[in-house]
């Protein structure tokens, strides 16, 4: 949760792109030119209640589960136990494998937790902080960017494609980051870490917390829309929502601490 922010902007998100693009025709094509990738989706994909639907649908083969544990944390749990009941193979990448969510793998990968992994993590204020490793990975845990990483090059080298998937740090990842967000200096978007693309090694060890954007990014009065104007959005209560439920409210059991379990 610390590195929310992060997630979206790397687009760890279903309904955008890398560095806060949209599905807009150019931005796709920026995405595909810096990755030089023979495909790349030009739609938005599923959100996460969304994909367990689709999951017990039998519409995904394949599901790879890291660092969450939506058993517990997903609203509607029944439905998501039904979809990892049907899916045909389901990974999970855990620090344990009494999880709620490892007990319906059919791969379970050793996952390094905090403290045994390092990268750039970003908070809610755009705030970019170095995670230091400071405990050994025990046995044959891993890093999530490098399990991703080698499945990456091995499904390259299966469909006989370049392979974008040459990373030997969280280093060099970074660095391919901060270069990517470089194709936003020329338009609305504020997020443009390109200064830091040619970092050295030891420049990303001593890296001490930057708030990229300034503390204050939209004091010009100019907003991430081509017109520079802001869009506020109204939201009204549906009152046929409130019959239903009888003017009770449920949440999902998150708390601040402990967010997703």
């Amino acid at each position: 949760q610390p590195n929310a922010m992060g997630g979206r902007e790397v687009g760890g998100l279903a309904n955008q792109l890398a560095v806060h693009r949209a599905f807009d025709a150019e931005s796709i094509k920026q995405v595909q030119a810096f990755w030089d990738s023979p495909e790349i989706a030009t739609k938005p994909g599923l959100k996460a209640v969304e994909l367990f639907e689709a999951v017990e649908r039998g519409e995904i083969k394949v599901l790879w589960i890291m660092a969450t544990n939506p058993v517990v944390s997903l609203p509607d749990n029944q439905l998501v136990k039904r979809a990892l009941e049907i899916c045909p193979f389901v990974i999970v990448s855990d620090i344990t494998a009494d999880s709620d969510v490892a007990h319906y793998a059919n791969l379970l990968l050793p996952a390094a937790g905090w403290g045994e992994k390092q990268g750039m993590v970003t908070n809610s204020e755009r705030r970019l902080s170095r995670q230091r490793q400071f405990q050994t990975p025990p046995g044959e845990a891993k890093s999530d960017w490098w399990a991703i990483n080698q499945v990456g090059q091995a499904l390259c080298e299966l469909e006989k494609t370049k392979s974008g998937f040459a990373f030997t740090s969280e280093h060099a990842v970074f660095r391919e980051y901060a270069a990517m967000t470089g194709m936003n200096a020329d338009s609305p978007l504020k997020l443009d870490l390109s200064q830091h693309a040619n970092l050295t090694e030891q420049e990303y060890e001593e890296w001490v917390p930057t708030q990229w954007g300034g503390e204050r990014p939209f004091a010009d009065g100019l907003y991430s829309h081509p017109d520079g104007k802001a869009r506020f959005v109204v939201t009204s209560e549906l009152s046929q929502r409130l019959e239903r439920t009888k003017g009770w409210w449920l949440n999902t059991g998150r708390q601040r601490d402990q967010w997703h379990t």
